[in-house]
C-alpha cells in the first residue's frame, strides 16, 4: 500500500505496549507526488491506529483508515472470530506465573562438614519458597532437602536479603522468611529450633552470619525495626547457639549506618567487618576494620585496615581469614579497580 502511494523506504516499529497493542510507529520515507516542507513528520492519533503525514503546520494527510485501536492490530487467524475488548483489558498470555516458573534459582553455596555442598534453592512451583538443599551422596548428585516444608530460608535484611544461612560441621543456622527469626538445625534432623526471640513479625532481621568458634555463638548483622520501620538500626550482634535459653542478641558493634561481612579469625579472638554511612553505598566508600575480643567476647580494640585515610576514597569489601590468620580482602584504592590485598 505504501509503495503504491509512492513511499520509497520501509515501515519501522519503534516500540509498543504489548498488552494494549498501542504501537508508536516511526516512518522514514519520501513521498514524491506531493510537495511538502523540508520538515515532515508522521503522527498516530492516540485513540485510533490512524497514521497522518504532516507536511507542514497547515497541511496533514491521512495515510490509513481510522480504526478502533482495541481491534485494529489484534492478530487473528482465518476462521477465528475477531476479539474486541476495552482499552487496557487485554489478557496477555505472558503472565507473572509463566515468567517466574521458567526455572529455579540457586545461591549461597557452602560446604558441610562431610565435604558436600549446601545451597539455597528458590522453587517457583512452591510459591517461591527458598529451601536449604544438600548435595546427595548418590552418583547423580541429586539434592536432599534440609529444611522442612513449613520453613523458608530467606532474610529480609536491607530488603534485598542475602546471607540467609551458615554451616559448621553438620549444624546450620538460618533466617526463616515468615518470622525472620534465626533457627538452628542439625542436618538430617528435620526439626529446626529457634535461637532468637519472637517479636511478633519481621521487625528484627538477621543476615550474613558466621559461627564464632571461640565463644560458641553466632555473629550476625542485625537490622532492628522496632523503633522505626523506615529508619532501622543496623548493628553486628552475637546470638547464643544454645537452644535452651532464647535471649536478646548482644550488640557487638553499633554507631554506623551499615555493617556487613562480620568474619571471625579461626586462629585468634578477633573479627573483621565492613562498615559505611549514608549517603554512600558500600561500593562508593567504606571502611574495613579488625576488632579484638576481650575475655568476655566484647570488641575492645579496633584497627582500621582500609578506607580510613581521608585523602583516599576506596571501598574495601569481602574480607576473609585464612587458616594461618591472614586477612584477605579486595579494594579499589589507587587504580579504581578492585584488587586482592593481604593484611597480617
Amino acid at each position: 500500500w505504501f509503495r503504491e502511494k509512492g513511499f520509497k523506504s520501509q515501515l519501522y516499529m519503534n516500540f509498543g505496549e504489548l498488552n494494549h497493542w498501542n504501537f508508536v510507529v516511526l516512518l522514514a520515507f519520501s513521498y514524491d507526488p506531493i510537495p511538502c516542507a523540508a520538515s515532515q513528520t508522521v503522527h498516530a492519533k492516540l485513540h485510533t491506529s490512524t497514521l497522518y503525514y504532516q507536511c507542514s503546520a497547515a497541511r496533514r494527510i491521512q495515510l490509513t483508515p481510522g480504526r478502533d485501536r482495541t481491534t485494529a492490530m489484534r492478530p487473528h487467524a482465518t476462521g477465528v472470530e475477531k476479539a474486541t475488548a476495552p482499552y487496557g483489558s487485554w489478557e496477555s498470555p505472558i503472565s507473572a506465573a509463566a515468567v517466574s516458573s521458567a526455572g529455579k534459582t540457586v545461591e549461597g553455596l557452602a560446604v558441610a562438614g562431610d565435604g558436600r555442598l549446601l545451597w539455597v534453592e528458590t522453587r517457583p512451583e512452591e510459591g517461591g519458597r527458598a529451601v536449604l538443599v544438600k548435595e546427595g551422596a548418590g552418583a547423580d548428585g541429586r539434592g536432599l532437602d534440609v529444611t522442612p516444608q513449613e520453613f523458608a530460608v530467606r532474610s529480609l535484611a536491607q530488603e534485598y536479603g542475602g546471607g540467609a544461612f551458615a554451616v559448621q560441621g553438620d549444624v546450620v543456622v538460618f533466617s526463616n522468611y515468615s518470622d525472620q527469626r534465626l533457627y538452628k538445625q542439625t542436618i538430617g534432623d528435620n526439626s529446626p529450633l529457634p535461637l532468637t526471640p519472637d517479636y511478633g513479625g519481621s521487625v528484627v532481621r538477621y543476615a550474613d552470619g558466621v559461627f564464632d568458634p571461640h565463644f560458641s555463638r553466632y555473629v550476625t548483622v542485625m537490622e532492628d525495626h522496632r523503633k522505626s520501620s523506615s529508619n532501622p538500626i543496623t548493628t553486628v550482634a552475637a546470638v547464643s547457639t544454645s537452644v535452651e535459653d532464647v535471649n536478646e542478641p548482644i550488640v557487638l558493634l553499633s554507631g554506623n549506618d551499615f555493617y556487613a561481612f562480620p568474619r571471625i579469625d579461626p586462629t585468634e579472638k578477633r573479627m573483621a567487618w565492613i562498615e559505611w554511612s549514608d549517603p554512600n553505598m558500600s561500593w562508593d566508600k567504606a571502611q574495613l576494620w579488625v576488632g579484638y575480643f576481650s575475655s568476655k567476647g566484647e570488641v575492645e580494640k579496633r584497627i582500621c585496615i582500609a578506607g580510613g585515610d581521608p585523602t583516599i576514597v576506596e571501598s574495601p569489601t569481602e574480607p576473609k581469614w585464612s587458616s594461618k590468620g591472614e586477612l584477605f580482602f579486595i579494594t579499589d584504592r589507587q587504580s579504581g579497580f578492585w584488587n586482592i590485598y593481604k593484611w597480617g
